[in-house]
């Protein structure tokens, strides 16, 4: 029997990377870890919570465990993770799917780009003096309502992703 934190990490990797790589696979499984420390919550809160994860927005990846050696490595990874794996993401909290277009609403200058691993890209929240504006002035911080700073951060994370690879 898997322990409820393993069962609910184990899900989210499969669902999330498999097939990937074992370091792709592992990052997932800190995404999911550090949210759960960053918020105070549990690893299942976290997995099931609204929208927080693709792969629980479709019912059919809900009605039974999966099976067969890639269920078997996320369940490795998720024992691996849980025991205390070093966070080689630095405290990555959300990933997407690299190429993903559009990017999805929580990409804003509140989060920096961590690197890549797999097939995702991966990011944890910024200092908040680094997306507040300038605190001397009280200046606000570039929205990403208005094109052209969309259009700056966009080239931003492309330049960021090619600076890691």
């Amino acid at each position: 029997m898997l322990a409820e934190a393993v069962l609910c990490m184990a899900l989210t990797v499969h669902h999330e990377a498999r097939g990937e790589p074992y370091i792709g696979r592992e990052a997932v499984a800190h995404v999911l870890h550090n949210r759960a420390k960053r918020y105070g919550t549990g690893v299942c809160w976290e997995a099931f919570r609204y929208k927080q994860f693709s792969w629980t927005l479709h019912p059919s990846k809900l009605k039974r465990l999966p099976r067969g050696p890639e269920w078997e490595k996320a369940i490795q990874v998720s024992r691996r993770v849980l025991a205390g794996t070093a966070d080689f993401t630095g405290g990555a909290d959300h990933f997407h799917l690299v190429g993903l277009t559009p990017l999805p609403d929580w990409v804003t200058p509140k989060l920096e780009v961590i690197g890549q691993w797999g097939d995702h890209i991966f990011y944890r929240p910024r200092p908040q003096s680094v997306y507040n504006g300038d605190a001397r002035t009280k200046r606000p911080g570039c929205s990403l309502r208005a094109p052209s700073c969309r259009q700056k951060y966009l080239q931003h994370l492309k330049e960021e992703t090619m600076r890691r690879s």
